[in-house]
């Protein structure tokens, strides 16, 4: 679970950045190139899914980035 950004130092957001990357870019690789040939396979609402779930991803590390670039 996230916590919430006025609980956590700079340390733990930095590293929050990182998780969520990792785990953006662990589920990016399946989506392209060789690997993408079984994204491509599933079903329209599995595709959304996991495409929904990178735009969460990239929009939590916005989040984090831009509050600790205003602190």
């Amino acid at each position: 679970m996230d916590k919430p950004i006025n609980e956590t130092n700079d340390f733990e957001r930095f590293d929050e950045i990182e998780d969520k990357a990792l785990k953006l870019k662990a589920l990016l690789n399946g989506t392209y190139g060789p690997n993408g040939e079984s994204f491509r396979s599933r079903s329209s609402s599995d595709q959304d899914t996991v495409l929904w779930l990178a735009v969460d991803l990239v929009d939590r590390i916005r989040q984090i980035a831009a509050e600790v670039t205003n602190v």
